[in-house]
């Protein structure tokens, strides 16, 4: 599969949460490196942090950003409960729409925190410059 597979189908994903990728809304990225696609695809929540912290990709509102990306989460397993319920009992429905809901609604009331720090052990000689 080539790089545009994986730029259109995260493309989709995320216009399903009315997020564009390139867009001019506060809650739609940027996307700096191409290998982002990939990265978010093959390596799910890991790779977007990794990729976020190699300056791949930015947002300027995150906490917007995230409600939508939860919500639209939430709206797929909704859509598709009939076809989880075979795999996945009502308990666990019940648990993962509170965390999906619960997030979300963090992120929607700015009760979440976003925190980036850097370990070194030396120290940092040279200047260092955050992808933000």
């Amino acid at each position: 599969m080539g790089s545009n597979f994986f730029k259109h189908r995260l493309s989709d994903l995320l216009s399903s949460a009315g997020i564009t990728v390139n867009g001019s809304a506060p809650w739609d990225i940027t996307v700096h490196d191409d290998r982002f696609y990939r990265c978010v695809l093959s390596g799910s929540h890991l790779g977007a942090g990794e990729s976020y912290m190699d300056g791949w990709w930015d947002a300027p509102a995150f906490d917007e950003f995230f409600y939508r990306t939860l919500k639209a989460w939430h709206s797929n397993i909704e859509d598709n409960r009939a076809a989880l319920s075979l795999t996945y009992d009502e308990r666990f429905h019940r648990m993962w729409r509170y965390y999906l809901l619960s997030a979300a609604g963090s992120f929607r009331a700015r009760h979440v925190q976003l925190w980036q720090l850097l370990y070194s052990k030396n120290g940092i000689e040279e200047e260092f410059r955050v992808p933000r």
